[in-house]
């Protein structure tokens, strides 16, 4: 442990040798720059790699530099130069005092502190018996929320945000929770005060490394909302992660604390520790490639932890000779450029080399798979600016659970959210298209989702568990389906100017539709966002 603590303490120190004005202070995985930059990329106006995410300000001014020098050689439409003027505006908070520009009387970096909050009013109006979240992002909505970034000379900083929503105004809407399609209790661990605390993490970056240790949001794999494994979930996770980035290749790898034990204290904490390996070939593709353990009833596991010892858990895994029956999981991910669509696809195995299951008799324990593949289609028709995405998910039904029952052996387990958001025996279909970003009126954005989840008892599937189930019962989905169909039109202006700070206006219709196991229930939704952010930077 010691010899581990030392070697991560010298390659900070020579990575800090190079450091230099890089600005390491991550953008949130929930940013709309996402978007605009990934709308570049399939392009081929782009070659950031935006699979991991948050990406640094830093890689944030190196994508602007280079959409700007390819606007050079070629001027963008009006609708994508309105999309560059969007990702300049967002680069400007992390610009206005860089440490090349800010110094101290005796030349050497000052650190540059950004800090504020905002207010939002949020409201929903419904024919329905039950609320749906139409952006699968309820943890989103506070009614107050104040942050502070801290950039320290060398590469270092520190980020804090701190939000409260509105359970603490009205109580949670009562009636069935399974018919929202979100987890059980879902609403009851985001009231949970940890929860409230969405950010607080210490950090070192420069160019080629990235380590960080706390509480953050992450996004890894090419999805809407990251992989099939770790994806911009309900709860975020305290651990610590580590990048090292080449040019054609970047490990990065995630060790935390995923359980915590019950009120009682009855069941003891789990851990998760995760690699993934993406390459970056000067070729028109990336691939990427990952594996995940959950352990529970004892300290960290070092041999886990390890990022050079890549595939270890897998290994173990193969007829179970190691001894150990822990949760493991692999999953392979995809991105092929085919300017301006761009293709991806991921697969996800469960415990898919236990060799000697399939030689076996139907009461077998089942293997489980997860699918998403989707692609993006930027400037479709020739109307420059605009969006059409197209994504499609699938998750067998005991994907991210034990088999034998354990919940600090599961990647999944009633209230905290690692995976999809769909969750095991579910699947789903999004189809959306944006519109170019008007000058001064927003955007248009017209979708419609289709989900289905498996019914088994009157529950859902994060509700059973499914622990214990076949493979004589295994189905692409098991049980009574609830459906659910959403056709809605939205519309978003951000950046208003005031007198101080700035208005982000958002105002969604939906229809929504929804049957089968689920109580019949069609009706109108709307939703209605009013955001007021203030911030300021100042260097010290």
């Amino acid at each position: 442990m010691r010899k581990t603590a030392l070697m991560c303490l010298a390659l900070v120190a020579l990575a800090g040798q190079g450091a230099h004005a890089t600005a390491p202070l991550p953008v949130p995985v929930e940013s709309a720059v996402y978007e605009h930059l990934e709308h570049f990329r399939a392009l081929g106006h782009l070659s950031t790699g935006l699979e991991t995410r948050p990406v640094r300000a830093s890689d944030l001014a190196d994508a602007v530099r280079e959409i700007e020098a390819h606007a050079e050689r070629q001027p963008l439409a009006a609708g994508d130069a309105r999309r560059l003027d969007i990702l300049r505006r967002a680069l400007v908070s992390f610009e206005r005092t860089r440490p090349s520009t800010r110094a101290d009387s005796a030349g050497a970096p000052s650190s540059l502190w950004r800090y504020g909050g905002g207010l939002q009013l949020f409201g929903q109006g419904s024919a329905l018996d039950s609320l749906a979240d139409l952006d699968r992002r309820p943890r989103r909505d506070p009614f107050f929320d104040m942050f502070l970034d801290v950039e320290l000379p060398q590469g270092f900083y520190t980020q804090w945000r701190f939000y409260q929503d509105y359970s603490a105004l009205t109580p949670s809407p009562g009636g069935n929770d399974w018919v929202d399609n979100l987890p059980p209790n879902l609403r009851d661990t985001l009231t949970d005060g940890s929860a409230r605390n969405d950010v607080a993490v210490l950090g070192y970056g420069n160019r080629w490394l990235h380590a960080e240790f706390g509480r953050r949001d992450r996004h890894w794999g090419p999805g809407r909302r990251g992989t099939l494994f770790l994806s911009e979930n309900a709860f975020p996770l305290d651990g610590l992660s580590l990048q090292l980035r080449t040019r054609w290749v970047v490990l990065t790898s995630l060790f935390a604390q995923s359980q915590r034990g019950d009120e009682t204290g009855a069941r003891g904490s789990a851990y998760v520790a995760a690699h993934r390996v993406e390459v970056r070939p000067p070729l028109p593709f990336r691939v990427g490639l990952y594996e995940a353990v959950a352990y529970g009833n004892r300290g960290i596991d070092l041999a886990y932890t390890n990022p050079v010892g890549f595939f270890l858990a897998m290994t173990q895994d193969i007829f179970d000779r190691s001894g150990t029956d822990d949760k493991k999981l692999v999953g392979l991910d995809v991105v092929v450029d085919l300017h301006p669509v761009q293709l991806y696809a991921e697969l996800l195995i469960d415990r898919v080399f236990v060799l000697d299951a399939a030689s076996e008799a139907e009461d077998t324990p089942i293997s489980s798979f997860a699918q998403l593949a989707g692609l993006r289609w930027s400037n479709p028709l020739g109307w420059a600016g605009s969006d059409l995405d197209v994504e499609y998910a699938h998750l067998d039904p005991q994907v991210y659970f034990h088999k034998d029952g354990d919940p600090t052996r599961a990647f999944l387990s009633e209230g905290e959210l690692l995976g999809h958001w769909l969750g095991p025996n579910a699947d789903g279909l999004y189809v959306a298209w944006s519109s170019p970003p008007l000058r001064h009126a927003g955007n248009v954005r017209v979708f419609f989702e289709q989900t289905r989840h498996g019914i088994v008892d009157g529950k859902r599937g994060v509700d059973l568990g499914f622990f214990g189930l076949l493979q004589k019962d295994k189905d692409w989905i098991t049980g009574a389906r609830a459906v659910e169909r959403i056709y809605a039109l939205g519309w978003q202006r951000t950046g208003w100017p005031t007198g101080l700070g700035t208005l982000d206006t958002a105002l969604t219709a939906a229809r929504v539709v929804r049957s089968g196991a689920a109580l019949d229930d069609d009706g109108w939704l709307l939703e209605m966002r009013l955001r007021w952010r203030v911030d300021w930077s100042s260097a010290f």
